[in-house]
């Protein structure tokens, strides 16, 4: 990215307690951006986490920025040349630029993605108060997860 007001690279890093594990997105200067909620690091053939795969692709997001942005001054450059020049160059220069994007969505999405899956609505709700809200558009059925019998 030419300007750089998000500090990158973005870094991800873990604290393994033994009981759960917890992600932190650092910026470049090693400032904590985002701290996950508890999940567990798969091991083995243990399915990627949620949690996990959105990690990875908030940590890949400047990244992928980054090539939007050169990807369109490259197209808007092929636009402007294309009645006058040969494109030897600009095809080199995609091909390049092909070669980071890809690199880019495999630090975005480093895991199989199932779109059959859909995940589930969830609200969750402990101590008579929301915790969290997932994955839920306006106007559709939900589900509520208590975390304690009291209700």
């Amino acid at each position: 990215m030419t300007d750089d007001t998000l500090d990158t690279p973005w870094t991800l890093h873990f604290d393994r307690d033994g009981t759960e594990d917890r992600g932190f997105i650092c910026d470049a200067n090693g400032h904590v951006l985002v701290t996950s909620r508890p999940f567990w690091l798969p091991e083995d053939d243990d399915p990627v986490p949620a949690t996990l795969a959105s990690l990875w692709a908030m940590t890949a997001a400047p990244q992928l920025v980054g090539v939007l942005r050169e990807g369109l001054d490259l197209l808007a450059e092929a636009h402007r040349l294309s009645s006058t020049c040969s494109f030897s160059d600009l095809t080199t220069r995609l091909g390049s630029h092909l070669g980071r994007v890809r690199g880019a969505l495999v630090e975005a999405d480093r895991g199989p993605a199932d779109p059959s899956a859909a995940a589930p609505i969830v609200i969750e709700v402990g101590d008579g108060a929301v915790r969290e809200v997932r994955n839920v558009p306006p106007g559709t059925r939900y589900v509520i997860v208590y975390d304690d019998d009291r209700l």
